[in-house]
């Protein structure tokens, strides 16, 4: 499933239907990846909207985002998979949501893309392997950078009828990768 929160809800999307998940997350602990971007500020903010939630931001950013001042801010390196485990060990969350990536400019992930890749693949293995039986759904964030570069229309039956685009290239691949492994 998938979290959609374009409509200012929260809710699992799968194949045709949407139900709410806020029943759920009542009393149930939950943790946000990448929680300091702009999707997982906001996804902290909804699911801190539900009743008996209790939300955990993780992050590698430095300082804690004001839009998360009521929430619960873990700062991680999520490419410690020792520490991944800790986390979900002492939390004991029921949710992940795997929003994190390292990401840059164009420029910069063409100097940088291997890092890139490296990053996104390490820190997205560790998560999985450590939600492995401990949680009981881990939702996965892809980008529209694993999308082929030859396209003005993004339809998910065509993310892999060609190479990612060349501004996100390794990226793109990265995030490939987490959608195999998820």
């Amino acid at each position: 499933g998938r979290a959609d929160v374009s409509n200012g809800s929260l809710a699992d999307c799968k194949i045709g239907r949407v139900h709410d998940l806020s029943h759920e997350l009542e009393g149930e602990t939950c943790i946000v990846t990448g929680a300091a971007g702009m999707l997982g500020v906001q996804l902290c903010r909804q699911l801190a909207d539900v009743e008996g939630a209790y939300v955990i931001a993780a992050d590698l950013a430095k300082d804690k985002p004001k839009d998360l001042a009521a929430i619960a801010y873990r700062r991680l390196d999520l490419n410690d998979e020792i520490l991944v485990a800790e986390l979900i060990a002492s939390t004991k969350p029921v949710y992940l949501f795997h929003l994190a990536g390292a990401k840059g400019g164009a420029g910069i992930g063409r100097r940088n893309g291997l890092d890139f890749l490296l990053a996104n693949v390490t820190c997205t293995i560790g998560v999985v392997r450590q939600s492995l039986d401990k949680i009981k759904r881990l939702l996965f964030t892809s980008s529209v950078g694993a999308y082929p570069g030859n396209k003005s229309l993004f339809k998910e039956t065509d993310a892999w009828s060609g190479e990612p685009h060349q501004s996100d290239y390794w990226g793109g691949w990265a995030k490939r990768y987490g959608e195999l492994m998820c």
